[in-house]
């Protein structure tokens, strides 16, 4: 199944902003958080700049694709961020910094062009 039908989290990101703003979140909203913006990045940036995958393509084979280093290593460590919050239970922590780093980051890449994905800067 492709992902390409389904549509980007950004509105929950938003959602989960403006909670972030008021109060925490809890650790279910944490690692949803995590797990949503990486693929909401991931989808975004491999349509946008029309990567088609391959049948055995990982997702670490579409990063290397995106020229803009930004988007890239944002990905990268995003994809880190994702897998502790999906498999790492008992060793999965959040803090401020990082959490507000994914708001900032996921606003800054969503903004790109096509034009400034294609840019390696």
């Amino acid at each position: 199944m492709s992902f390409s039908s389904i549509p980007y989290f950004e509105p929950f990101i938003t959602s989960l902003e403006l909670k972030y703003q008021n109060t925490s979140l809890s650790e279910e909203e944490l690692r949803n958080l995590f797990s949503r913006a990486y693929y909401t990045l991931f989808l975004y940036c491999r349509d946008t700049l029309s990567i088609t995958p391959q049948v055995y393509d990982s997702h670490d084979n579409i990063i290397n694709k995106i020229p803009n280093t930004f988007a890239k290593n944002t990905l990268r460590k995003l994809k880190n961020i994702r897998k502790k919050a999906d498999y790492e239970e008992d060793t999965f922590t959040s803090n401020h910094a990082i959490i507000l780093s994914l708001f900032r980051n996921v606003k800054t890449i969503l903004s790109f062009t096509k034009e400034q994905l294609e840019s390696k800067k």
